[in-house]
């Protein structure tokens, strides 16, 4: 008798729920006003540049936003004045290289919306001693693939950073565009932020880790010395086959020879100013997480913007590529 009015009230409960179709372009009808966006990331290997174009309304399905058309820049480096001119069409190109060490403020004036502004500054490079360790294989006769481990025996940096971040790729000489990112790192090390780890017990024994952190490693400042030796693997990849025909042989059949190239591991450590520190952390954690099947009690990723009077990032890092030319067979 309990269960039997037990299932009326559950059947009554769903009987009464309700669905409410919620038009947000009804309700926030008139009251949208569009932004400018500032996009301006700077470092030493290239000039400055930024891009500028207006906000769009949630929801908005065009395929592109529209570009601010006309505005005024000046640049500033170290206070003192480096750069004064006008963007067109949305894109501002110099031929100015920012210097590491210094501080670099950014204002743009736009007609009939406003002026922006916003500050950033670009570290001295970091330096690393970087250890090749060996190569851990799935089983004894294999001849590529397992893991390639290595060892950050030291990090060398200055304030002001929050962090350093490291990244690494596999690199060809002969054919740039195979180059790949690594987008999984295997390391047990503590003193490694976490937002971006995981569990991965997986061959946990040719990794020398039971856990995984993605796409990037970030170790805060205050880590830094505490980090060291960093100890960590990446998936070892098998050479790239190129098909090369030599000649031909006597019944005109072309002669092909097979030639394999081994890459290079290029290892990326990265000293970024606060800016880009929150802003590569935000926007990472707003693509990984915030995008992938939200729900009604998914966390809201936001990411970082230092404009004023708009939104959008100007922020600089340096960089310093070590390359380790670790492959035994090449």
């Amino acid at each position: 008798m309990k269960l039997y009015k037990y299932l009326l009230f559950v059947t009554g409960l769903l009987l009464s729920s309700c669905e409410y179709d919620y038009d947000i372009n009804e309700h926030f009808k008139g009251e949208f006003t569009p932004k400018v966006v500032v996009n301006s990331i700077i470092t030493p290997d290239s000039t400055i540049k930024a891009k500028l174009y207006w906000s769009k309304y949630i929801s908005d399905t065009t395929s592109r936003s529209k570009v601010v058309e006309n505005y005024g820049v000046t640049l500033y480096e170290d206070n003192n004045k480096i750069f004064e001119g006008d963007g067109v069409n949305g894109i501002l190109t110099t031929n100015i290289h920012p210097k590491a060490g210094s501080k670099y403020r950014l204002e743009v004036v736009v007609p009939d919306y406003g002026e922006l502004s916003a500050e950033t500054s670009i570290p001295t490079p970091p330096s690393a001693e970087i250890a090749f360790v060996g190569i851990i294989r799935e089983e004894v006769g294999y001849e590529y693939g397992g893991y390639i481990h290595l060892s950050i025996d030291q990090i060398v940096t200055t304030a002001p950073t929050r962090s350093i971040m490291i990244k690494s790729r596999d690199t060809y000489e002969m054919f740039p565009e195979k180059n790949r990112n690594h987008y999984y790192f295997y390391t047990d090390n503590p003193f490694c932020d976490k937002f971006n780890a995981g569990g991965d017990s997986y061959e946990a024994s040719l990794k020398g880790s039971s856990s995984y952190i993605d796409y990037y490693m970030r170790v805060p400042y205050k880590n830094i010395e505490l980090v060291t030796p960093l100890k960590f693997s990446v998936r070892n990849v098998s050479p790239y086959i190129e098909r090369k025909v030599t000649g031909t042989d006597s019944w005109g059949f072309p002669i092909i020879e097979y030639i394999e190239h081994f890459p290079s591991l290029e290892i990326e450590l990265i000293a970024p100013s606060f800016e880009y520190d929150k802003y590569y952390k935000t926007a990472y954690q707003q693509v990984s997480f915030g995008s992938v099947d939200p729900q009604i009690f998914s966390t809201i990723y936001s990411v970082h913007s230092n404009i004023t009077n708009g939104i959008g990032i100007f922020a600089g890092y340096s960089s310093n590529n070590q390359i380790i030319d670790y492959n035994e067979d090449k």
